[in-house]
């Protein structure tokens, strides 16, 4: 009988961790699923682990798949997609877990059949994370995404995980992740998803785990040597999302008050000296430049201090920025 979840993991030297995800999943009340696992070339007892699963299991609900070498999370989550036959996809990080009756609940709001379902969630430790989205109430994508006026600046629109996307829907529209993107390719995929999804609802339910103290994760490497280029291939399409004031506000701060920060911060952890061109360089991309004539200037001051410092980003005043940032051991 086709199973109702399909459930993509997609496993990097996940060796510390692999073993509750599994359990969390395994172990459901909601016994119509299907999990595929995606081993993207793990160099540690990734593989080990997953071929003890498969012996342990000894039936076809556990899938997997082992790759020689590391191609990176989309291409993995590709993969995988290419052999599910759920009626709905969901995703699971390899060192994320999963209340015991996660599916069973959320099977529930399915009944209505939406394309797109997006949950509140609970981070590991920090707490109970509850969705911006007016939520229980089905609409369009676009309207779903305008429902929240803070969609960027609270990351609501990352984690594919924290999302169930329609088979058929995703396989109609020929909809797959952006492999070019490494970091922030589950918003790009998620915003493409939702732009054209007719049906889409939020709920305010949790029962996902989202680990953040996972010292080996990509978030927390001190440097991150894609994330320039993968800003510019995001930006078109949370640019070209929506034309709403709300929402282009929103995503100008986010880029103006969090991801400027972070760009300069990568490039001081650069192994290539950080140099006055580097800064030059981001001060002239297009995200930034286009974000500061959406941002009102009072919603930039927080101090006298701070006030000089985005008035030099803003006017990209390189060398004063530089001479800053090359001094000051902390980025704000």
């Amino acid at each position: 009988m086709k199973p109702f979840f399909s459930i993509i993991i997609a496993a990097y030297n996940s060796e510390k961790y692999l073993e509750q995800c599994l359990e969390s999943i395994v172990n459901q009340t909601e016994k119509s699923i299907e999990i595929i696992v995606v081993n993207d070339g793990s160099c540690d007892r990734t593989k080990e682990i997953l071929d003890a699963y498969i012996e342990k299991e000894k039936n076809s609900k556990l899938k997997v798949i082992h790759k020689k070498r590391n191609q990176g999370q989309s291409k993995a989550i590709i993969t995988a997609l290419e052999i599910v036959t759920g009626e709905y996809v969901s995703f699971v990080d390899s060192d994320d877990w999963i209340d015991e009756d996660y599916y069973l609940k959320i099977r529930k709001y399915l009944e209505k059949v939406p394309e797109v379902l997006i949950t509140g969630y609970i981070s590991e430790p920090g707490g109970i994370i509850r969705t911006n989205y007016k939520t229980d109430c089905m609409m369009s994508g676009k309207e779903l995404i305008e429902s929240n006026p803070v969609v960027h600046t609270s990351y609501d629109a990352c984690f594919s995980w924290r999302m169930f996307f329609k088979t058929a829907f995703l396989k109609e529209n020929q909809l797959l992740p952006n492999e070019k993107i490494v970091i922030g390719e589950d918003t790009e995929y998620n915003l493409r998803i939702l732009k054209i999804a007719k049906k889409a609802m939020a709920i305010d339910y949790c029962g996902y785990h989202y680990r953040v103290d996972n010292p080996n994760s990509l978030v927390h490497q001190s440097y991150k040597k894609t994330l320039e280029n993968d800003l510019i291939l995001l930006y078109p399409t949370r640019k070209n999302f929506s034309e709403d004031k709300i929402y282009l506000q929103d995503m100008a701060k986010y880029y103006t008050d969090v991801m400027i920060f972070n760009v300069i911060r990568n490039a001081k952890e650069s192994p290539n000296r950080f140099q006055i061109k580097g800064m030059r360089r981001i001060l002239n991309e297009k995200w930034l430049l286009e974000s500061y004539k959406l941002v009102p200037s009072s919603s930039m001051a927080f101090s006298y201090k701070e006030r000089i410092l985005r008035f030099c980003m803003k006017k990209r005043l390189s060398l004063i920025c530089f001479l800053y940032y090359k001094f000051k051991r902390q980025i704000v």
